[in-house]
């Protein structure tokens, strides 16, 4: 048996009954991304899985893996990238690098400590407001909440938000990106269907008629085949 193939068959025997069902060639193929990224693998221990991919630990590295890397972990970085130089430093885990090759995320492991009976609640509210209004003055909508997002560090007193999937640009960070995505160029973060998009900042009133016409000619001479699609949004 192979390294790659016995270490996925160690790290699925981890693996709580009530977690997600993974195939061993999935884990197989995330094991070798977190190797390519830097991970000893032979160290490597299961924390957690979720939507966007699963965690894995090596000393005092938590490394997040895309479940493939069709799945973009961009977005989630660059929040991280973000929230480091913000004032919710602190309340978020301090991410180390991103392997946009690999899809995968290398963060600081946060040890886990039992939280004051009387602030499990509230500091993870408390913690979720930090990270939401500074995500907020950035143009960013706040990340999903889940009690799982968080732990507790004994270190700092409070809780720490570990994972902050699913946040996408608003405002004028939207109307920029989606600007440049109607010029053609090509974004790493996780985007959503541009007629989404563009359905926002229409309804919002961030562009106008003008910047509309501006759009459809863009769409309809370098993109024939997208411009059918959106040809309704951008009137």
């Amino acid at each position: 048996m192979d390294n790659l193939k016995w270490n996925a068959q160690r790290i699925l025997d981890e693996m709580p009954p009530s977690h997600l069902v993974v195939k061993e060639a999935v884990l197989m193929d995330a094991l070798r991304r977190a190797e390519e990224s830097g991970a000893d693998i032979d160290a490597l221990t299961y924390v957690g899985a979720g939507a966007e991919g699963l965690v894995l630990a090596e000393d005092a590295i938590a490394y997040k893996i895309a479940w493939n890397k069709t799945h973009s972990l961009a977005r989630t970085a660059e929040v991280l990238f973000i929230l480091q130089e913000s004032e919710a430093r602190g309340y978020v885990v301090p991410i180390i690098d991103y392997f946009p090759e690999q899809e995968v995320i290398a963060m600081e492991y946060i040890e886990r400590a039992p939280a004051p009976w009387g602030m499990r609640a509230r500091g993870r509210n408390d913690t979720y407001e930090v990270v939401k209004r500074a995500l907020r003055r950035r143009d960013l909508s706040a990340p999903e909440y889940k009690e799982d997002s968080f732990i507790f560090s004994g270190q700092l007193g409070h809780f720490v938000m570990v994972d902050l999937g699913f946040v996408h640009a608003m405002g004028r960070r939207l109307l920029r990106e989606t600007a440049e995505r109607v010029e053609g160029i090509e974004h790493e973060v996780d985007v959503r269907d541009l007629s989404v998009d563009i359905a926002f900042l229409k309804r919002e009133r961030y562009i106008d008629a003008r910047t509309l016409q501006e759009w459809r000619e863009i769409i309809r001479q370098a993109r024939p085949w997208e411009y059918a699609d959106l040809e309704d949004m951008l009137t």
